[in-house]
């Protein structure tokens, strides 16, 4: 007995903290509890509606391709089944998926892309990788043919959906990054997110050049891009988007295959003797409000507002000024007919 009892004693330090306090005991040592967490909403709400399709859909997340230099969705994409996408200049390239788009050398065609919610290609079909950057997005959702149905989409390859970051979505309010590599490669980027409550607020900047690999094709891309959300209540929320792009970049041109296996550094004489280049300033607004009216149920409405300057020598001197507008709605909604 007397064993039992200075066991039972040399124990009670430690089995003390196991047993219940008191309700007086906990409220004068327990305040408050303060849970913390990443908060991407956007991409868990993504990555349920890549699982629930029947079809083929993809979703790559930011941190994929976070962690290295990635300048256009070849890099972002890479190992996404059934996309290609093969640069000719710049950021520039061939893009396909399932094979629609192979016959169009420059330029997005045969391929719908979404940013935000909100088309980019022109009206008549054609659009510009080069207004994006990828340091922006939260995520990228691949649509690969009658999946691109959803956002109303015809285009045979379907639609990438690029969905840029958002106060709720980033994982830290404040980022500055600065990378650097071979060929004059150099990237500046920079982020500031706040929260107010009913509103939010994100900026975020980038700086880009690079000499490349080869002769006359050289880049300098900057970059804005701002997001402002309004929750007009638990069932109306609005968000303004605008993005900003200036593209400078010179165009090496074609090389025979005799000069391309024996310098393929080399620039075509006569791009560098023409000054051959593509610049663009491309300015767009774009916006969307969502009613969420129960259940499943859901309207998106929203459009955008594009104006676009380019400069282009080529064989073919290209001076051109445009404007695109373009308004949607979609209702999303599931129930049982009978």
């Amino acid at each position: 007995m007397r064993s039992l009892l200075l066991r039972a004693v040399s124990l009670a330090p430690f089995a003390s903290p196991c047993l219940p306090a008191s309700a007086a005991d906990l409220a004068d040592t327990v305040d408050e509890v303060i849970v913390t967490d990443t908060r991407r909403d956007a991409l868990a709400a993504a990555r349920a509606f890549a699982e629930a399709r029947p079809g083929n859909v993809d979703l790559v997340p930011i941190e994929e391709f976070d962690d290295r230099y990635a300048v256009s969705l070849r890099d972002a994409l890479a190992m996404t089944p059934g996309v290609v996408m093969q640069p000719s200049f710049g950021e520039d390239g061939r893009l396909s998926i399932r094979g629609s788009g192979l016959s169009n050398n420059i330029h997005l065609r045969g391929v719908e892309l979404i940013l935000n919610g909100v088309p980019l290609n022109a009206a008549d079909g054609f659009g510009d990788y080069q207004e994006m950057d990828l340091l922006f997005s939260s995520h990228v959702t691949v649509l690969k043919g009658a999946n691109a149905f959803r956002v109303g989409t015809a285009a045979l390859g379907g639609a990438i959906e690029v969905d840029y970051a958002t106060p709720e979505s980033v994982e830290a309010a404040y980022s500055l990054r600065a990378e650097g590599g071979s060929f004059g490669t150099a990237r500046v980027s920079a982020r500031a997110a706040q929260d107010f409550g009913r509103v939010d607020a994100l900026v975020a900047g980038t700086w880009q050049r690079q000499d490349g690999f080869r002769d006359h094709a050289e880049q300098r891309n900057e970059r804005l891009y701002a997001n402002i959300g309004f929750d007009w209540s638990e069932a109306v929320a609005t968000r303004v988007g605008l993005l900003y792009s200036d593209i400078d970049q010179e165009l090496s041109g074609s090389l025979s295959l005799a000069d391309a296996l024996a310098n393929p550094s080399l620039a075509n004489p006569a791009s560098v003797a023409q000054g051959h280049q593509r610049d663009v300033i491309g300015k767009r607004v774009f916006t969307t409000t969502r009613f969420d009216l129960g259940g499943d149920s859901r309207l998106l409405v929203g459009g955008s507002f594009a104006k676009k300057e380019l400069y282009h020598p080529v064989p073919v001197f290209l001076l051109q000024d445009s404007e695109d507008y373009t308004g949607f709605a979609r209702y999303e909604g599931g129930g049982d007919l009978l």
